[in-house]
């Protein structure tokens, strides 16, 4: 029998957490001038829609509702993983290229939305190798990894003004801790902005004009 513990007092190392980090507008325009106008549909999605890479390798055409302005996200990992994404102007067009570069089965419900370039499923490994990697490499950035385009959208619609709720249903998180600690990174160009923040908040509150304009002019002074 034993009685001690003959681990008490051994200290494990703990690893740090990953956490990845969120781009800079400047480095989403670098790596989208970058790449074939294949490549630069499908990392323009993942940047605009905050999809996991696997959501997206899986989506189909019928998952898509381009009238409504919607997709449907189906078998996510979580319950809340299966939702609904509202689509802007350009992410319309963008999508309706893809599906015209699909031909005959951009009109099949069940067929892969996204493909690789020859037209076969399209592989993880193969997009961050042949295509990511390289960019990354030939045009000096600081690397990142495909799932930090997802940081980066949500990111996005933080600094946008968009509440932590919409956030997290919008990316799927089972719970908004998530949202707020995990994702929501912060960019130089929001540290820029959140010097400014007061002054920005007292100019939109519905107070006396005189108020705001005492306020504003003295923080401005």
């Amino acid at each position: 029998m034993i009685i001690s513990n003959p681990a008490s007092g051994v200290e494990l190392e703990v690893k740090p957490r990953r956490t990845g980090r969120a781009l800079e507008p400047e480095e989403c325009r670098t790596l989208l001038a970058s790449l074939d106008d294949h490549h630069r549909r499908i990392f323009y999605i993942l940047l605009a829609t905050g999809l996991r890479i696997g959501e997206l390798m899986n989506m189909r055409v019928g998952d898509l509702d381009l009238q409504k302005r919607c997709m449907a996200v189906k078998m996510s990992k979580t319950e809340s993983g299966n939702r609904k994404i509202y689509l802007g102007d350009h992410d319309v067009a963008v999508l309706s290229e893809l599906l015209v570069t699909l031909g005959q089965e951009g009109k099949d419900a069940e067929s892969l939305l996204v493909r690789s370039v020859t037209g076969k499923p399209l592989r993880y490994r193969n997009l961050v190798e042949r295509v990511l990697r390289p960019v990354i490499k030939t045009q000096g950035m600081k690397p990142f990894t495909l799932h930090d385009l997802r940081r980066t959208h949500a990111t996005m619609l933080v600094a946008s003004g968009n509440d932590p709720k919409t956030v997290q249903e919008r990316m799927g998180h089972v719970d908004i801790e998530t949202t707020l600690n995990f994702y929501a990174k912060t960019t130089e160009e929001g540290r820029r902005r959140a010097t400014g923040a007061i002054v920005q908040f007292l100019a939109q509150e519905k107070t006396s004009e005189a108020l705001v304009n005492g306020v504003v002019g003295a923080a401005t002074q």
